[in-house]
């Protein structure tokens, strides 16, 4: 019964991945298309009206004619062939409301796992409201201002070996993703992080870690590298322009030196293709309860 799970969940993993893969995947531009048949078209016309001067005349007159048509057919038949073949590795492509629900349902999965595996419950968490809630933004399209909720803070951004695309609603979005979940109670600072590949819904890089306040000496967020220049790419056979990013980096510093850190794309300014990740309200909730929590002492 075990081995039948197991095999019937690798079948939905990779029928999943098989599905999603086409959203990563380049589609071909339309205008192909159009250029195969207009040279399909041409080298026909070109071989029946070489075939009928071979007829009317001479055959050795048309021969050579009616040769260069069928290469001229030939030609555009296998590009013909060739936008097929690419249409059919990104078609049908999900949507991208649908690749947003996907990725909002995995953040709230790993919410769960967090608490599982710092051995935790939802009443054990001390938080503030932050006033973002990530999953409910990428369900809904727009920043959610809720009432505090006891449930880990959530960070995230694209993972290092993570493809990239952009969607029709002009939004970038990855394969797979560097998620922080971040919990907070009453005697240490509890944080959870993993890389959840989107195309198949499994994690990887799993790291937990507990801290006692006193050792934590700082939640900062740094740049990292220059900001990336304006992006210009071909959207959907339109030329579009980006305005520019910029990578930075949420730290958890220890008393030590060192600490678990995580990269998010922020934009530099309006017409950024990515959403805000509201890290700046993650880091004044933890912040937040730092200062509390040193000033009281665990309750």
């Amino acid at each position: 019964m075990r081995e039948m799970f197991q095999t019937e969940a690798e079948k939905r993993a990779q029928e999943r991945q098989k599905r999603l893969r086409k959203y990563f995947v380049e589609p071909p531009d339309p205008r192909d298309r159009t250029a195969a048949w207009v040279i399909v078209a041409i080298g026909g016309g070109a071989f029946c009206a070489a075939g009928a001067a071979g007829l009317h005349w001479s055959v050795l007159l048309g021969a050579v004619p009616m040769f260069g048509s069928a290469v001229c057919v030939a030609v555009g038949l296998d590009r013909l062939f060739q936008y097929r073949r690419r249409h059919a590795k990104s078609h049908p492509r999900p949507s991208d409301l649908e690749m947003d629900h996907l990725l909002a349902a995995e953040l709230a999965r790993v919410r769960s796992v967090a608490l599982e595996k710092l051995d935790l419950t939802s009443d054990d968490l001390e938080l503030t409201e932050q006033g973002w809630d990530p999953i409910a933004e990428l369900e809904r399209g727009g920043p959610v201002l809720r009432p505090a909720e006891r449930r880990p803070l959530v960070v995230f951004g694209p993972a290092d070996d993570a493809r990239e695309e952009f969607g029709a609603d002009r939004v970038w979005r990855f394969s797979a993703y560097r998620v922080m979940a971040i919990c907070p109670t009453q005697f240490n600072l509890g944080l959870y992080l993993c890389t959840v590949d989107l195309l198949t819904g499994g994690r990887r890089r799993e790291e937990t870690h507990e801290y006692q306040y006193d050792d934590v000496s700082a939640v900062r967020t740094i740049t990292v590298g220059e900001p990336r220049p304006a992006l210009e790419v071909r959207l959907r056979g339109e030329e579009v322009r980006f305005a520019r990013v910029l990578q930075r980096e949420l730290q958890i510093v220890t008393s030590g030196g060192d600490g678990p850190r995580i990269g998010v794309i922020v934009p530099v300014e309006d017409g950024a293709p990515v959403r805000s990740s509201g890290v700046e309200q993650v880091i004044v909730s933890v912040r937040r309860v730092l200062r509390d929590r040193k000033v009281m002492g665990p309750v």
